[in-house]
């Protein structure tokens, strides 16, 4: 099956697989497409300030790389976040 990347227009064969069953990253731009869909860009940084140290997530658009929202979590509240993504993906 062959799919279009709906960020940067490139074809590529999905080797059998269906565009809705996996997430699909695009060749050309690392654009990630799932359920038919391009989801966001998540760039995770440590940050470091003058009185403490955080976790910055920065959401970007997929296409521009230009940051949409921008999110600094303590260290605490990003491990609870983290382990809740890995038991909503790990059985």
């Amino acid at each position: 099956m062959e799919v279009t990347c709906l960020a940067c227009g490139h074809r590529a064969e999905t080797a059998g697989q269906s565009p809705g069953e996996s997430i699909l990253v695009c060749d050309e731009c690392s654009a990630r497409m799932s359920f038919g869909r391009i989801m966001p860009r998540i760039v995770v940084e440590p940050h470091v300030d003058e009185h403490r140290r955080w976790l910055r997530l920065r959401f970007q658009d997929p296409t521009t790389k230009a940051d949409v929202h921008v999110a600094d979590l303590d260290a605490q509240y990003a491990a609870s976040v983290a382990k809740n993504i890995l038991s909503l993906v790990i059985p």
